[in-house]
């Protein structure tokens, strides 16, 4: 599990600007993450819905930014 917190392995999120990116393609999930980064946010990222399902029980993200296709499940299917 990639969770992204200004470095590249983390797995919890800290802050009060907390961002969730949940995405299963590698290098799209580093890019939203990165960007998001530069615009200020805490981000940490996931890439199945059971991971997501679990960070956000334990760590309370301000929001879960997802795509609709996973490999477990659907982005729609956590909301």
């Amino acid at each position: 599990m990639e969770s992204n917190l200004g470095a590249t392995e983390h797995t919890s999120l800290t802050s009060s600007a907390r961002i969730l990116v949940l995405e299963a393609h590698p290098a799209l999930r580093v890019v939203l993450a990165q960007r998001l980064r530069q615009d200020g946010y805490l981000t940490a990222g996931v890439s199945t819905a059971h991971q997501a399902i679990q960070v956000c029980a334990n760590e309370k993200p301000d929001l879960l930014v997802t795509t609709e296709l996973l490999e477990d499940s659907t982005g729609l299917r956590l909301a």
